[in-house]
């Protein structure tokens, strides 16, 4: 067979009009062939092997292509005998699958993609974090893993670590000079408090700093202004004389001045004094 190369331009425009007027029947001729002939059809791709794969790409990027796969992906691995051979696979080259995982995951493209990815999805990746950690199966499972000795170990030497970076000890210092930075640590000074005490707080950090906002850095027993940051939070029943197990509500506490709650002690102030001591005595 001629190649068009050695043709004129007269001869390239005649088999064009022929080709044009029998393409239907061509294209069934030249589809048996290579369906009769598995051999043929190989040696074909192996010859174009990359325009075939260039013509593949440009046409699986069309939208209603890429519609027919993702529907028959979705048929596919729905059927039975196709998840029992995925499951058989998975188990018999498990070690296989870690390593391809391991070498795919560490080319630079894909690492690149994957960063590329994330910023441009930060906010539902994280959305979709916070949701699947509040699932309750999720909660008990990781309150088991979290309560295993060698996890706890671990984690143990992480923080020590990462609490020793330049940058991190910058972050928490500039942090703990802010309004939040301040409220926080109080709260966890609570906690510490709570745990020593065996009492139980039962109010969250944001009840506490709408309590501490509606002062407005008044202290409610001197009626001076000091600022939000320097309110400290006073139980109006006492620790020491609260009872073993005694639940504080967010009504059992209230935000003092310094120098109000030393002056205090661990007296029951005389406006709650009654409701209180009935609450103990029950």
């Amino acid at each position: 067979m001629i190649s068009n190369k050695m043709l004129t331009e007269e001869e390239k425009s005649k088999r064009r009009r022929y080709y044009y007027k029998n393409k239907q029947r061509i294209l069934q001729q030249q589809r048996e062939k290579y369906n009769n002939n598995p051999e043929v059809s190989k040696r074909y791709y192996r010859n174009n092997r990359d325009k075939i794969l260039l013509r593949d790409r440009i046409r699986n990027k069309k939208p209603e292509i890429k519609l027919k796969r993702k529907k028959y992906r979705k048929e596919y691995n729905q059927r039975l005998e196709v998840k029992e051979h995925q499951k058989n696979y998975r188990e018999e080259n498990k070690e296989k699958i870690k390593i391809q995982k391991k070498e795919y995951s560490q080319k630079i493209e894909v690492k690149n993609r994957g960063k590329e990815l994330y910023i441009i999805n930060k906010n539902k990746i994280n959305i979709r974090r916070r949701e699947y950690r509040k699932r309750p199966e999720v909660k008990k499972r990781t309150k088991e893993y979290e309560q295993k000795p060698e996890v706890k170990k671990r984690r143990k030497l992480y923080l020590k670590e990462y609490s020793q970076i330049d940058n991190v000890k910058l972050k928490k210092k500039e942090y703990s000079q802010t309004q939040k930075g301040r409220l926080a640590i109080k709260f966890v000074g609570l906690r510490r408090k709570e745990k020593l005490k065996r009492v139980i707080h039962k109010f969250t950090k944001e009840e506490w700093t709408s309590l501490i906002v509606n002062t407005k850095g008044m202290c409610p027993m001197c009626n001076k202004f000091i600022g939000i940051d320097k309110l400290t939070l006073d139980h109006i029943i006492p620790i020491s004389k609260a009872p073993k197990g005694f639940i504080y509500t967010i009504e059992d506490v209230r935000p003092l001045c310094k120098s109000c709650n030393s002056k205090k002690n661990n007296f029951i102030s005389k406006e709650f004094g009654n409701i209180q001591l009935a609450i103990l005595t029950n």
